[in-house]
């Protein structure tokens, strides 16, 4: 049985920026979504996405089901920014990171664990 992690390692704050349009000039409208109590690691690596293209990774970031707070549907925010013209991204210290992938995990008990976002 695998144990969470404790609370200090959720010690990052973000802020997720949803698009919710683009008028007819091209300008974005955006939702920001401050984020509190998750985890932001470098990462070096490529990721699939859905219409086969590799993406290069740069960062990966671990929301909590227990410790992040506000408790989003990263799925959900992802795909509809996406829907409104734009990708998602998060702004972490001070440098801006485009969502590339989001996974929701489950531990052994089939119980919801936490969110992977990937970042590049």
């Amino acid at each position: 049985m695998s144990r969470k992690p404790p609370a200090h390692v959720y010690a990052h704050s973000v802020t997720l920026q949803v698009c919710t349009g683009v008028d007819r000039w091209n300008h974005p409208a955006w939702a920001e979504y401050p984020v509190d109590h998750v985890n932001v690691q470098p990462a070096s690596g490529t990721t699939m996405r859905k219409d086969d293209t590799e993406v290069q990774l740069n960062a990966l970031l671990f929301a909590d089901s227990l410790y992040t707070v506000p408790s989003l549907d990263w799925w959900a925010l992802k795909d509809a920014s996406e829907a409104a013209g734009l990708p998602a991204t998060v702004v972490f210290e001070n440098r801006q990171y485009t969502v590339v992938d989001v996974a929701k995990l489950f531990n052994e008990f089939g119980i919801f664990d936490h969110w992977e976002v990937a970042l590049k």
